[in-house]
């Protein structure tokens, strides 16, 4: 399987780099493209296009942040701020609007599992594969090192066990 498109969602924690590192290394396999995204979430009462200054500035830290761990990983991504009502669906919408093969979202702390159960539910219905925890993104990193430049064939269980 081959990622030409990775999605990660960003919030300024730890496993945010961890998550950049592991997409660059997915990524530098095809040559393909990054995206690392903050969703600011406005509050109902507000306007959408609300600029909320200091959460603003916040995020740009943030995504530089990312650029920076992509860069010393040898490789670029871009980055993208938005404003949404809810976090889970925006980060969905714009994989699916990217058509990106892969989300990487590792999330911690109370608030991101919230947004977390969302992006995933979103990813499965739009058939966008979504990895949650880092564990998860070094198990698939590893299998598809694994198999880079193999064939590989399908056998029936019974073969490996006749009776």
């Amino acid at each position: 399987m081959e990622f030409q498109k990775i999605l990660v969602p960003v919030i300024g924690t730890e496993t945010d780099d961890e998550a950049i590192k592991l997409a660059c290394r997915l990524a530098k396999k095809t040559k393909g493209k990054i995206w690392a995204v903050y969703v600011i979430t406005v509050r109902r009462v507000l306007p959408l296009d609300t600029e909320i200054d200091p959460e603003i500035t916040s995020a740009e830290e943030i995504l530089s942040h990312a650029e920076i761990v992509a860069e010393e990983e040898d490789y670029q991504l871009e980055t993208d701020l938005l404003q949404a009502r809810e976090a889970g669906p925006t980060i969905v919408d714009e994989a699916v609007e990217r058509k990106v093969d892969l989300i990487v979202n590792t999330p911690s702390g109370r608030g991101p599992k919230k947004d977390q159960l969302s992006i995933r539910r979103s990813a499965l219905e739009s058939g966008i594969p979504c990895i949650t925890t880092i564990q998860g993104a070094v198990a698939v990193l590893g299998a598809i090192e694994s198999i880079m430049g193999r064939s590989l064939t399908v056998n029936a269980l019974q073969d490996y066990h006749h009776a």
